[in-house]
């Protein structure tokens, strides 16, 4: 922002060009709120991590694994 405002004081006092300087702090701009959006982009799998297993993990067991001990447990029960 302070680019910005330095850009608009010379080109009022000296009457330089507006345009190349603030597609300059424009590009610059879009440049690191692309990193920032990169960086959050690494982090998301990482906090994703948690939610996947305490959602998951519960689901399979019930799904997958609750059948076989039922199975497993009437099978010992009949013998």
């Amino acid at each position: 922002m302070l680019g910005l405002v330095s850009a608009v004081a010379a080109a009022e006092r000296w009457g330089l060009p507006l345009a190349p300087t603030v597609d300059r702090i424009a590009d610059d701009a879009r440049l690191h709120r692309r990193r920032l959006a990169e960086a959050e982009a690494r982090r998301l799998p990482v906090r994703l991590a948690v939610p996947l297993v305490c959602c998951t993990l519960p689901s399979f067991v019930c799904i997958a694994i609750g059948p076989l001990l039922v199975g497993a447990l009437s099978s010992l029960r009949s013998v």
